[in-house]
C-alpha cells in the first residue's frame, strides 16, 4: 500500500452508516432525539449521520452501538456488509421539515 498525503472520503461508508444506524435506530423504537439523549450525542449529529453527511467517528459509532445494545465489531461488520451492497446515497424529503408541536400545559381551573 502506497502511502497518501491525504487520506480520501468514502461516501460509501456515509451512506453505509446512514442505513445501518436507521435501521437499528427503528428497530429499537427510538426516535433521533432519544438515541442522541442515550449516545451522548446531539440531535443534529445523529441527524446528519443518518442523511449521510457525518459517520466516520469510531467513537460515536461504540457510543450509539452501546445504546442499540450491539457490540462494536457486529455494528462494524453490517456496516461493511452495507457498503458490499454498493448503498446509495439516503432519500431527501421535499420541503421544509416540519415544526416540533410544542406541549402546552392544560389551563388551571378557578
Amino acid at each position: 500500500m502506497r502511502y497518501q498525503e491525504k487520506m480520501e472520503k468514502l461516501p460509501s461508508l456515509y451512506w453505509a452508516v446512514a442505513r445501518v444506524i436507521k435501521n437499528l435506530r427503528l428497530s429499537a423504537g427510538l426516535t433521533q432525539s432519544q438515541l442522541a439523549g442515550l449516545a451522548g450525542l446531539s440531535e443534529d449529529y445523529i441527524s446528519a449521520m443518518e442523511r449521510g453527511i457525518q459517520g466516520d467517528s469510531i467513537t460515536a459509532l461504540l457510543h450509539i452501538g452501546g445504546v442499540l445494545k450491539i457490540e462494536g465489531h457486529e455494528l462494524l461488520r453490517r456496516i461493511e456488509v452495507e457498503m458490499r451492497n454498493n448503498p446509495e446515497p439516503p432519500a431527501r424529503k421535499v420541503g421544509k421539515p416540519q415544526k416540533r408541536q410544542k406541549v402546552v400545559a392544560p389551563a388551571k381551573a378557578k
